[in-house]
């Protein structure tokens, strides 16, 4: 299954224990499932390495510690994820538009965000859709 080869390729990496790591639409065309498998084992991976993720899925990057949103070829913005869902901008209309309104529910702050933040995640969130669109590139880098 594709879950497997992207898991195989994944202990690859492991293996050659790199301190940069390139991900390339780690979890396309995976179902839910093993979208969180492999999603796990990439934080595993990540940690300690700076990792460069292209991802057109999100939640592929919402733990991310840096987020650039490219649109038409340059950057639309840049920020964590609870940053960039405060700031109502491009990525909080793309994530709304991939995220299915049951999963939206309260949404808590990643731990790392500044208390100024805070108040604009939860109302941004809050408002998010769950109509579906085409997603732009979108890159993580410096895991830890």
């Amino acid at each position: 299954s594709g879950g497997q080869k992207q898991r195989i390729a994944i202990a690859r990496a492991f293996l050659k224990n790199a301190p940069i790591l390139l991900l390339d639409e780690p979890t396309a065309a995976l179902d839910p499932e093993s979208e969180r498998e492999v999603q796990k084992a990439l934080d595993e991976l990540g940690r300690g390495r700076t990792t460069l993720v292209v991802a057109h899925r999100l939640q592929t990057v919402v733990q991310a510690s840096r987020i650039y949103v490219i649109e038409n070829g340059s950057v639309a913005e840049a920020g964590t994820h609870d940053e960039l869902i405060a700031n109502r901008g491009v990525y909080y209309n793309y994530y709304a538009r991939q995220t299915p309104e049951r999963m939206l529910g309260p949404v808590e702050p990643n731990p790392g965000t500044p208390e100024s933040v805070r108040p604009r995640v939860a109302a941004a969130t809050s408002e998010l859709s769950g109509s579906r669109k085409p997603w732009a590139a979108l890159f993580r880098t410096g895991r830890e």
